[in-house]
């Protein structure tokens, strides 16, 4: 797959997205057992990386995420949120690198201020009744702003009802 303007503005929403879901499912205990970005986690991992230290303690909490969802989701051929193809988890760390900064981390503390992160994604639509567990979303093409809106729509309506969701889908062909 070539680099497109496309795939880089995915990549940026991507890591947005899991900032967002790790921030909050970690504030309000949802579902992790991550603490990478409470302040006493970045206070310590601050010692190891004083440059990047909230990187490390992103990139700490989606290992943990990514563990936590592999285990719910048993299911061989899938992807979710912290288990893409490896072209894409560059591409979401490179945007990470670019996006990360103070007032992203404050901004995906809260779900009322975390949509006005997204670049160029439709409303999103928040599924009623919140969705709980592994929800499968079927084929989806990650460059798609409406996929990736229904994605971060399954998110945002779990959190906010402070449930753990975890959305696991195929890779439609782009």
């Amino acid at each position: 797959m070539q680099k497109t303007a496309s795939t880089s503005i995915t990549a940026k929403n991507l890591a947005i997205l899991r900032l967002i879901v790790l921030e909050i499912s970690e504030s309000n205990q949802i579902g992790t057992t991550s603490k990478g970005l409470s302040t006493q986690g970045q206070a310590d991992l601050s010692y190891i990386f004083p440059r990047t230290s909230a990187l490390a303690a992103v990139n700490h909490a989606a290992t943990v995420a990514r563990l936590e969802h592999d285990d719910k989701v048993r299911s061989r051929g899938v992807y979710h949120l912290f288990r893409l193809p490896t072209y894409w988890e560059g591409l979401i760390h490179r945007a990470s690198l670019e996006c990360l900064s103070t007032e992203t981390l404050a901004t995906a503390k809260s779900i009322d201020t975390a949509a006005s992160l997204f670049s160029g994604l439709p409303d999103l639509t928040m599924p009623s009744p919140s969705p709980q567990g592994p929800v499968d979303l079927g084929g989806i093409d990650l460059t798609s702003t409406r996929h990736l809106a229904n994605l971060a729509g399954q998110y945002f309506s779990a959190l906010r009802s402070k449930q753990q969701v975890i959305p696991f889908f195929r890779l439609a062909d782009s």
